[in-house]
């Protein structure tokens, strides 16, 4: 920001969402170190709600600026995934699995914060309201009762 060093801490990233999938597995497959694998791929889709997102204690060059300056407000987007993985049985009705895949999550709403966004001092593309990709790698574990 001009050459002034700009401080704050982010708020937590709090989401909550709801996905509906199919999976599909494989044959049971023999292998080393466990008695056997169980390949499957699945697909995902659903919805996340994003809470705000602030910056909590913003300052410019030592001078306080807002309390909280919010960088985006709070949304409901879309998800979908394509995963891959395994499981394999370790006790009686206790599996471990892991896997794989892409992700896709919506973009966010950006915040309307005229102070922050224009101006001299302003952030010019400090917030990114594109969707994203990721590549989660999950280990997970199933018992059955």
């Amino acid at each position: 920001v001009g050459g002034n060093a700009a401080t704050g801490r982010l708020s937590d990233f709090e989401s909550r969402g709801i996905e509906l999938g199919i999976r599909q597995y494989g044959g049971i497959v023999k292998a080393p170190l466990v008695h056997s694998i169980r390949p499957y791929v699945e697909g995902k889709i659903g919805a996340a709600h994003i809470d705000d997102i602030n910056v909590l204690g913003y300052q410019v060059a030592g001078t306080p600026g807002a309390q909280n300056l919010r960088l985006y407000d709070s949304d409901i987007v879309p998800t979908a995934s394509a995963m891959i993985g395994f499981e394999t049985p370790v006790f009686n009705r206790f599996t471990l699995g892991a896997e794989t895949g892409l992700r896709y999550t919506g973009g966010l709403d950006a915040a309307a914060n005229s102070s922050f966004f224009t101006g001299p001092n302003a952030f010019t593309g400090a917030v990114d309201t594109d969707a994203t990709w990721s590549v989660p790698i999950q280990l997970r574990g199933r018992y059955r009762f």
